[in-house]
């Protein structure tokens, strides 16, 4: 039997349908009342110490934006380690604001990264440790979200 393809018509509305929802979300995203949320989930989690770790390497292109994407009404502290970039990912760290910045001698890959964000994160004291991607794979949007969880 021949595949049927839909009609033009058809395409035209779920193409439709699809831009309607992309704009809504970006409308949400953009649009709501974060600081409210933001109070609502520091009181709902009782005033535990949140740190963000970013494990990079050579993430100094894409660092600043996600940097400044983090709700820093509910994270406290951002902690930021560098597995030995090749760039300039550090200085950059240090530029945004970033005031804990560890740079490892030598590459001790994705691993080895992430155990130092997570031991520096504890040894600053924090109650919740959240990873965030310097490179933008997560949205600090949903922080919300996960620390809700």
């Amino acid at each position: 039997m021949a595949e049927q393809k839909p009609s033009k018509w058809v395409c035209a509305i779920v193409s439709e349908a699809l831009r309607c929802v992309k704009n809504t979300l970006i409308w949400l995203k953009w649009n709501f009342d974060l600081t409210k949320l933001c109070y609502f989930y520091h009181f709902m989690i009782n005033g535990k110490k949140i740190i963000a770790v970013l494990p990079a390497y050579n993430a100094a292109l894409t660092l600043k934006q996600t940097y400044d994407e983090i709700p820093f009404d509910i994270v406290d502290d951002v902690v930021l380690v560098d597995d030995f970039s090749k760039d300039n990912t550090s200085d950059v760290a240090r530029k945004i604001g970033i005031k804990h910045v560890i740079r490892h001698e030598k590459n001790k890959g994705y691993g080895g990264n992430q155990k130092t964000c997570y031991t520096e994160a504890l040894n600053r004291g924090a109650d919740i440790v959240v990873m965030l991607h310097p490179d933008g794979q997560y949205d600090p949007f949903f922080l919300f979200e996960l620390l809700k969880m």
